[in-house]
């Protein structure tokens, strides 16, 4: 028989949640609890982080074309609600990459002219030719 039910808890401190240290720590062996380095802080220390990806089948749970038909439901709800003043836009979680993917596919990835030009200086130091580097006018931001 198949569970019915899956449920996930925070407990700790607000950054930390039972499905991180629980699935994705103790399962691989990544950091776990109080040793998870907190990268925004520090950026010297390995992280040892850990993933944890579940698959769920929607089918257990009830009818998939119902169950689409609720999160569309869900999605117009949340659009379609009061927005504090300055935001424009409800995304959706992915929509931001994916838009983001998309232009990067059409017009190439925006390269800082800084970096852009450090990069350039490391070629020319080493002798070894760059792969295709976009000039500025070909679309390097």
């Amino acid at each position: 028989m198949r569970p019915r039910l899956c449920a996930f808890i925070q407990i700790g401190h607000a950054d930390q949640f039972a499905e991180r240290d629980l699935l994705a720590g103790t399962l691989n062996g990544a950091a776990m609890g109080r040793d998870v380095v907190d990268f925004n802080h520090d950026d010297h220390s390995a992280t040892n982080t850990g993933q944890a990806i579940c698959a769920i089948d929607i089918s257990a749970f009830g009818d998939v074309a119902a169950f689409k038909a609720r999160v569309d439901t869900l999605i117009r709800d949340l659009r379609a609600s009061e927005r504090i003043p300055g935001v424009d836009r409800v995304w959706m979680p992915g929509e931001q990459s994916h838009a983001k993917r998309v232009a990067h596919a059409r017009d190439g990835i925006p390269i800082n002219p800084a970096l852009m030009t450090e990069l350039l200086a490391d070629y020319a130091a080493t002798g070894v030719p760059p792969a295709y580097l976009p000039t500025h006018d070909e679309g390097a931001t």
